[in-house]
Order: C-alpha cells, then structure tokens, then sequence
C-alpha cells in the first residue's frame, strides 16, 4: 500500500519567524562587541572593503572588511577620507594611501557581507 501525505503550506508568519530566529542566531555567532561605538558607515564598491565611515573630531576611519572584520584607522585627515571616497579606484588609493601609512587597531567583528 502506497499511501501519500499530502503537506500543507506553513503560513508565511511562521516562514518568517523562523528566518528572522536563524538571522539573528547567525548574528549573536559572528559578532565580536566592538571595544567603541560604531560610527556610521557607506557601503564602498570594494573586493575588499564593505563600508567605511569616519569620525572627523577623532579623525579615525571605521573600516569594516568583506570578512566581517571592523578595525579603527587613526591619524586619517577628513581631505584623505574626502579623496578615499571620491577616487575612481577604492582599492588602489586604499592599499597606496591607507594600508602601511596609518595605525590600525581591530575593534570587533561583525557578520561578513552576503551572509
């Protein structure tokens, strides 16, 4: 005998509820407390880099990596992070202008983008 069980739809509420519980689990796993308030960020067209913002009275760039990684960039004047956000090349002016050229400190960790 080959019986068949028919199954029902769940109701959209409870596909949600449960989307917005595995969100949130995956959340608490990835996200490390920044050790600073996070300051708001742009998302940038980067391989690298997800979003970066800045902080003119402590001039400090928060950059948060693709990986989830956010560090704090200090000694960053607002004309370098003007010419950063306006260069037709992120990356490059990034690597040439940011990498090796100020102190960088990891301040936390956050779910990586496209998670």
């Amino acid at each position: 005998m080959n019986r068949v069980q028919e199954v029902q739809p769940m109701p959209q509420s409870f596909l949600i509820q449960a989307l917005k519980r595995s969100v949130k689990v995956y959340s608490e796993l990835w996200h490390e407390p920044s050790t600073e308030p996070e300051i708001e960020r742009a998302l940038v067209r980067s391989s690298m880099v997800s979003s970066i913002g800045y902080d003119p009275q402590q001039c400090a760039l928060q950059v948060e990596f693709r990986n989830g990684c956010l560090y704090r960039v200090d000694g960053v004047s607002a004309d370098t992070y003007q010419a950063l956000m306006q260069t037709g090349n992120f990356d490059m002016y990034y690597r040439q202008n940011i990498v090796h050229h100020f102190e960088m400190a990891k301040i936390g960790t956050l779910m990586p983008m496209g998670w």
